[in-house]
């Protein structure tokens, strides 16, 4: 197995170890994700088809900070959003990361024959975080 395979399954381990407590993992199948991110993301795909896929996300954000934005998010209507299963912060060689353990909403490749998708998704998500109870996040 190359270094970067055994690091990632490091990581990969403590992130589960540390949300042990707060979900179970035992199910799930964990493949990394690669893309456009700060965050090393796994994608765990449940072994039965009770259980959702979720996103594994080791972030170097502030778990505070994770945890005030997840509280936002789980409100949301009206779109499509992830809904945090767990949050907690595991030590790695450079720094803490925050484990965010959350639904997976991928879909794919963009459906490009629906234009105007992405604009009316941004629009009922502006909608929803304008409501009252959202909280202040200017700091964010």
């Amino acid at each position: 197995m190359p270094a970067d395979d055994c690091a990632s399954e490091h990581l990969l381990r403590d992130a589960l170890a540390r949300v042990s407590g707060a979900w179970h993992a035992a199910e799930y199948r964990f493949e990394p994700v690669v893309g456009g991110t700060m965050a090393a993301v796994w994608r765990g795909v449940s072994s039965t088809s009770q259980a959702p896929d979720v996103a594994l996300r080791l972030t170097p954000k502030p778990a505070a900070l994770i945890s005030r934005i997840a509280e936002l998010v789980d409100g949301v209507a009206g779109v499509e959003c992830p809904q945090t299963v767990a949050v907690g912060t595991v030590e790695t060689k450079t720094r803490p990361r925050t484990v965010h353990v959350c639904t997976w909403i991928g879909k794919g490749a963009v459906d490009r024959s629906d234009p105007y998708g992405l604009g009316q998704d941004l629009a009922r998500l502006h909608s929803a975080l304008a409501r009252p109870d959202a909280g202040d996040f200017t700091d964010a």
